[in-house]
């Protein structure tokens, strides 16, 4: 049964809390920029960091980019930095996981994974926008060799249980005849003169040859089954040599079911700026990346240390851990200044000496779960049969996405692909307004949290 329609004012709070529950983290940055809550990077160059007080300590919380990054930075200004990770292995959410991994979630579930020798599959983020300037950046410097990483392939397929008899359609027939049937209707109606209110008659001409081009139309401004929709979206028979060798041209689809499926809508998911070409990907696996950070400050780091406590007063901070390699023990470290890079999902469960606003607004962030599932078959089945290198299939199915690999195309044996990925859709009635600083960064007295804005599991 249908819900009731309610009308009234969200402030901007309520409804980007709205978003990032309603649909993840993606949609929840994409409209902080639009409203001017966040940006793309500005990154031109490294910080220059100056003025630093001899024997100034800092202490860095997590060992995941973020942390490694600025203990590397502010160890170079010369301050003294130690870091504290709670795994036993450095990288944050960059991990690969190979043949003999185990991997333990929080609940305590495990699982072995039996991978053959040399597959890989990246659980968090697995690929990189060409714009993440500054990644790009300390990638090149820390010597991670990166590789193209394929988002869009035309012959991948894009599925709709309720349309098409069920069956998938390739996504390059699809976006053609979605391309041609709409630039008919446009070309139609310019030239009937339906939309002469909006088009001047000097644009009345470039429009009608525009849309021709762009959707493959037919001279009378058709787009239906020929030589020219089939450059598009494939022939039925492809052209060849011989007696037999004239192509012979593909059926449309159905415009009706076109529009219906919405499957449109995963076209326009590769049109957004951070799924763009061209995307990067780490040779060998995401946890790369992690590990090329690491070798800068692998000195700094003490592995398997459990944050318990976090206290500040006006002469610095002492955080308090478990040493999990000692048995638990419980330690203290003191420090000038601590820069946290826990999740606010963990942060908010410790002791945390901030005041009440700050706690509202590290209790406040929604944070959206998601199940990745890799799959290693006997052979490229993709490649071998299917001819898809690389790139994603779409379905409407709980499974969402099959990614294929950007890499080792054409090897023989076992290989793995991303299975799904299952995002968190969550329902939500009214929410309460989030605190006012929960947008900024987070800042209490000598402790500076970096909030991380997961976007969509695919950057680091």
């Amino acid at each position: 049964m249908s819900q009731p329609h309610h009308s009234f004012p969200f402030t901007r709070r309520q409804l980007l809390t709205r978003i990032g529950a309603l649909a993840g983290s993606v949609a929840l940055y994409q409209a902080m920029t639009t409203m001017g809550h966040a940006a793309g990077t500005d990154f031109t160059h490294p910080p220059s960091l100056t003025g630093a007080k001899k024997g100034t300590r800092i202490l860095v919380l997590g060992a995941g980019l973020a942390g490694m990054l600025s203990a590397y930075e502010l160890r170079k200004a010369g301050y003294d930095v130690q870091i504290l990770e709670f795994q036993n292995r450095s990288g944050g959410r960059n991990i690969s996981l190979r043949a003999g991994d185990t991997v333990t979630e929080l609940g305590g579930a495990s699982q072995k994974v039996r991978f053959s020798n040399g597959n890989y599959f990246n659980p968090g983020p697995w690929r990189i926008p060409y714009h993440h300037q500054g990644l790009l950046y300390y990638c090149r410097k820390f010597g991670v060799e990166l590789e193209p990483f394929i988002e869009v392939n035309h012959n991948t397929w894009l599925h709709s249980g309720d349309t098409f008899g069920g069956k998938s359609v390739r996504y390059r027939e699809f976006s053609a005849d979605f391309y041609g049937f709409t630039a008919e209707l446009l070309a139609k109606a310019i030239n009937q003169h339906k939309l002469d209110d909006i088009v001047s008659e000097d644009e009345h001409h470039y429009l009608i040859e525009a849309m021709k081009s762009w959707g493959a139309l037919t001279p009378d401004l058709s787009y239906t089954k020929g030589t020219v929709s089939s450059w598009r979206r494939g022939f039925e028979r492809a052209q060849g040599g011989g007696l037999n060798g004239a192509p012979i041209p593909s059926e449309v689809l159905a415009r009706k079911d076109i529009m219906k499926s919405g499957l449109w809508d995963w076209m326009a998911f590769n049109q957004r700026i951070d799924m763009q070409t061209t995307l990067f990907q780490p040779v060998g696996g995401m946890d790369q990346i992690g590990k090329g950070f690491a070798r800068q400050v692998k000195d700094l780091i003490t592995l398997n240390c459990k944050v318990t406590k976090i206290s500040q007063n006006e002469q610095g901070v002492t955080v308090t851990y478990n040493d999990m390699a000692r048995g638990g023990a419980v330690r203290q470290m003191q420090a000038d200044y601590c820069i946290c890079t826990i999740p606010l999902s963990i942060l908010s469960q410790l002791d945390v000496q901030v005041e009440d606003a700050m706690k509202a607004a590290i209790l406040a962030v929604p944070y959206a779960s998601s199940v990745k599932i890799g799959l290693e078959f006997n052979r490229r089945f993709w490649e071998e049969d299917e001819q898809i290198y690389g790139g994603i299939s779409f379905t409407d199915q709980p499974i969402s996405q099959i990614s294929y690999p950007s890499h080792g195309y054409f090897r023989k044996g076992p290989a793995v692909l991303l299975g799904a990925i299952c995002l968190e859709r969550l329902r939500m009635t009214m929410l309460e307004c989030l605190p006012k600083n929960v947008w900024n960064v987070l800042w209490s007295r000598e402790v500076l949290f970096i909030l991380n804005i997961t976007r969509s599991f695919q950057t680091a």
